[in-house]
């Protein structure tokens, strides 16, 4: 039998996981900020109503194409 590697003998505790990946609408609503008021700013609590209002929106719009 061939020897365990270094990577291979370390425990599961000590390797990082790498989180999920979601997915959001900040960077287009982003751009439509900076379309629409080039100087104004967005702050992270907004951005998440924002983010939060566009995938409701998403959404809703999805469950009434399945309708028909």
């Amino acid at each position: 039998m061939a020897p365990k590697t270094a990577a291979a003998s370390k425990p599961a505790a000590d390797k990082k996981r790498r989180s999920s990946r979601k997915e959001t609408f900040n960077s287009y609503i982003f751009k439509v900020l900076k379309q629409v008021h080039p100087k104004t700013g967005i702050s992270k609590k907004s951005m998440m109503i924002m983010n939060s209002l566009v995938s409701d929106t998403f959404d809703r719009i999805v469950s009434e194409a399945g309708v028909f």
